[in-house]
């Protein structure tokens, strides 16, 4: 059996998404059968992004340096030519107790 689902959905965000699909069919016996299906979702071609320029951690004192770098959803990089990016600043402040 095939299924065609329409949405009403409209994505404001330049982000990657992933569509969740549940389903429950029921046997014979009346037994639900449940399975999940999750597909990527795909809303630009590219993505800009910061990749670290160092590995697991930053010494004390060290500054950390990242690439820019542009991919697609395989991860496979890309050249960067024709893009526009800006680089914010955020700065998370947590108090532990």
């Amino acid at each position: 059996m095939d299924a065609t689902i329409d949405n009403k959905f409209s994505l404001l965000s330049r982000n990657l998404f992933n569509v969740s699909l549940e389903g429950t069919v029921f046997d014979v016996g009346g037994r639900p059968n449940k399975t999940r299906l999750t597909v990527p979702l795909d809303t630009e071609a590219t993505y800009v992004g910061l990749q670290p320029a160092f590995e697991n951690r930053v010494d004390q004192g060290s500054v950390a340096q990242f690439d820019i770098v542009n991919i697609n959803r395989a991860g496979e990089k890309l050249d960067l030519s024709n893009i526009s990016y800006e680089v914010k600043r955020i700065i998370y402040d947590y108090n532990w107790y």
